[in-house]
């Protein structure tokens, strides 16, 4: 019976042969496909038509891929990026077979694996879930929004080593990124520039070397920029001028020279700007006096101490008229204090020390209202203190020593309620009255010279 029924599956009813279904095409779809990440995934579908076009939809497919270091590939189909780079995927029925081109490109991932590989993530305080297939957003230290995409980095004091690898510019939509607080060496890569969302930088207090580099003057959308802490070198990079919307710069505690770029007025949001402890020289650009024109809160903070600053500082500074915090102490300036510093109605510390300033402290500095510290010392500074500096109802901290001031102590100070009030080196004397002694006395931290020397009885008339 069964070679009969053989005989009717080769043979039709009028004698003619019947050809068994043979896979004789297979196509792919999609036959490209490009992956924006590796960890990324994309199913392909492959169709089996016999000799007659027909589907064959119990056939057999086997898939493989041309280099599984790129992309690999389930055995129905679906492929999963693993490296940046180009394979092909190969799907076989019987005889038969088709390629798909997948291509892997950089992306949040890729640039993750590559921070972990680069800064020594094996060794950080807390890597849970990085380098795993578990979404981003469990990995320590990665925000995303609601579609995936990375928003944050933060890895704050988290043992960090190594150099920040340039792959970090693929972190397209990241918008605040810290590396704070670590051991981070190297140079700072200039593919940060690419940052296009970018909110925030920190990679401050690391150990970084190397110059600013200027491509982080395309950082259109930065609004913080935190570099301080380093050991960088070099001039500061003009180009950052053309961040108009940072408001927050801090390049302090480097190795930093050059001149401050004039190029700064542009900053017209800028709130706090820190360029302390470098080795900065020429004089303070005029410019800096429009710094924060557009803020509506104004510049709050402006640090240039412990430079080589030269030059007289410049009078536009007192247009800054939300200015709360001036040091321009430890640095080279000359000439006198200008008259329009006393037009800084919100000033709250004034740091002038350790400079080269000479004439007369102006008396017009009594009418800063808000003003809680002074420090006028180191400098040659000449002539009385003002009495007019009694009139400073907030003043806690005054430091005049080191100036050849001279002359009495006005009366007038017995008003301040002083924590710290130095004056000594100088040629200025205290009044010997009670009054005078026992105000000084309360001040808990004084230094000063010796008392006003009393004056001598007037003899008695002759007889």
């Amino acid at each position: 019976m069964a070679p009969a029924l053989l005989a009717l599956a080769v043979w039709g009813g009028c004698g003619d042969p019947v050809d068994l279904p043979t896979a004789t095409t297979v196509s792919i779809s999609p036959d490209t496909a490009t992956l924006e990440d590796i960890g990324l995934t994309v199913q392909l579908d492959a169709t089996v038509r016999d000799q007659n076009g027909r589907i064959m939809r119990d056939m057999e497919v086997d898939w493989s891929s041309s280099d599984q270091s790129v992309a690999t590939v389930s055995g129905i189909g679906l492929v999963t990026g693993r490296a940046i780079g180009t394979a092909t995927v190969k799907a076989s029925a019987g005889t038969v077979s088709e390629v798909a081109t997948i291509t892997v490109r950089a992306g949040a991932r890729f640039a993750l694996h590559a921070i972990y590989r680069a800064m020594g993530g094996d060794s950080w305080r807390n890597n849970g879930n990085w380098m795993t297939d578990a979404p981003l957003d469990a990995w320590h230290g990665v925000y995303t929004d609601s579609a995936g995409n990375v928003t944050s980095l933060q890895l704050v004091r988290n043992g960090l080593t190594g150099s920040v690898p340039p792959e970090v510019g693929e972190l397209r939509t990241v918008e605040f990124l810290s590396f704070s607080d670590n051991g981070v060496t190297g140079s700072i890569p200039p593919e940060l520039g690419d940052l296009d969302s970018l909110k925030t930088l920190s990679i401050d207090s690391n150990e970084l070397t190397g110059s600013i580099p200027p491509e982080l003057g395309n950082l259109n959308n930065l609004e913080g920029l935190y570099l301080s802490g380093n050991e960088l070198t070099g001039s500061i990079p003009p180009e950052l001028g053309e961040l108009g919307n940072l408001w927050d710069l801090d390049l302090s505690r480097n190795g930093l020279t050059g001149s401050i770029p004039s190029e700064f007025e542009n900053l017209d949001g800028m709130f706090d700007l820190d360029l302390s402890q470098n080795g900065l020289t020429g004089a303070i650009p005029p410019e800096m006096g429009y710094l924060g024109s557009l803020n509506p809160f104004g510049p709050w903070y402006l640090d240039l101490s412990d430079n080589q600053l030269t030059g007289e500082i410049p009078g536009s500074l007192g247009r800054s008229q939300s200015l709360r915090f001036l040091d321009l102490s430890e640095n080279d300036l000359t000439g006198s204090i200008p008259s329009s510093l006393p037009s800084l109605s919100g000033l709250r510390e004034l740091y002038l020390s350790g400079n080269e300033l000479t004439g007369s402290i102006p008396p017009r500095l009594g009418s800063l209202p808000s003003l809680g510290i002074l420090d006028l010392s180191g400098n040659e500074l000449t002539g009385p203190v003002p009495g007019a500096l009694g009139n400073l109802p907030t003043l806690t901290d005054l430091s005049i020593s080191g100036n050849p001031l001279g002359g009495p102590l006005p009366r007038d100070l017995i008003g301040l309620s002083l924590g710290l009030f130095h004056w000594q080196e100088t040629d200025l004397c205290a009044p010997a009255d009670a009054e005078f002694q026992e105000w000084l006395d309360g001040i808990r931290d004084h230094s000063g010279n010796g008392d006003c020397e009393s004056e001598p009885p007037t003899p008695p008339p002759p007889a």
